[in-house]
């Protein structure tokens, strides 16, 4: 059986290996430490770009100003998360990815249009989101804090 934490870390590890492959690509004398480096720098990049989709009502995201942040953003509310995709959703009769998830998420409260799958903002949500799950008690540090709290996350 493959656990949901396996699924998704593949695919925020996916992210990050095409975009060093990349790097490999296009400096390919620098060898593997720059390449680490890269990788580092792309994830910091993808998780900072996260960040910012997360707390601000972007176009993007939001027809009506709605934020990632009004429903997720208390220290610890998404702490743990990360790892329960894919989750089963009995109304739906199936399995859904994290992806989907943050799509309904902003094609529901926040009136949007979701992330393409795969796409840089999809990518850049997952690797933000996996930071937050991570962390103890997480912060909106790359967004400066904006956007915290209205209502408590009910996606765990």
């Amino acid at each position: 059986m493959i656990r949901a934490a396996t699924i998704t870390g593949v695919l925020v590890a996916g992210w990050v290996v095409a975009a060093a492959s990349l790097v490999a690509q296009t400096s390919p004398a620098h060898g593997p430490i720059l390449m680490k480096e890269e990788a580092g720098r792309a994830y910091r990049k993808a998780r900072d770009d996260g960040a910012r989709l997360f707390s601000s009502g972007t176009p993007l995201l939001s027809t009506n100003g709605m934020t990632c942040a009004a429903c997720h953003g208390r220290p610890g509310d998404l702490a743990g998360t990360f790892q329960k995709y894919p989750r089963y959703r009995r109304a739906l009769g199936r399995f859904l990815t994290l992806e989907e998830q943050i799509g309904r998420c902003v094609t529901g409260k926040m009136q949007g249009r979701a992330p393409r799958p795969g796409s840089t903002a999809s990518a850049a949500l997952l690797v933000y989101r996996k930071e937050l799950s991570t962390r103890a008690t997480p912060t909106n540090e790359a967004a400066g804090g904006a956007g915290r709290t209205q209502a408590r996350s009910r996606d765990h």
